[in-house]
């Protein structure tokens, strides 16, 4: 679990009631980390035994749950001009959007298209 103040998370529409599933992400994502920072600075010697299954595990999890929601990443774009605006984020960033950041970027853009219109 990150120590990220949720409150803090404004437009974020999961900060507020927390979504598991990204949650967990995180925590995969945190323990993978701490497994490199512990081989980082600990003796060469010192293996408990199991950490390159659970490593494997980790990194399979972290992959298909980015591969997950890559292709549901446009499932709540209400409209083409939404899904393209994704696209083109994702293509900046070099990435796939995490599941925060895709409705924290809809929301804006959302309210920038009522801004627009208004």
């Amino acid at each position: 679990m990150t120590s990220v103040d949720r409150t803090t998370l404004g437009g974020d529409p999961f900060a507020a009631t927390g979504n598991p599933r990204t949650e967990l992400l995180e925590a995969a994502e945190a323990a993978l980390a701490w497994f490199d920072r512990f081989d980082a600075h600990a003796p060469s010697d010192m293996h408990f035994g199991g950490e390159g299954r659970v490593r494997r595990q980790l990194r399979g999890a972290i992959r298909r749950s980015r591969l997950e929601a890559d292709t549901l990443a446009w499932a709540d774009a209400a409209d083409t001009d939404e899904a393209a605006a994704l696209d083109e984020e994702r293509t900046l960033m070099g990435r796939n959007l995490t599941e925060r950041e895709r409705a924290a970027f809809l929301g804006g853009f959302r309210e920038r298209r009522a801004e627009m219109r208004g």
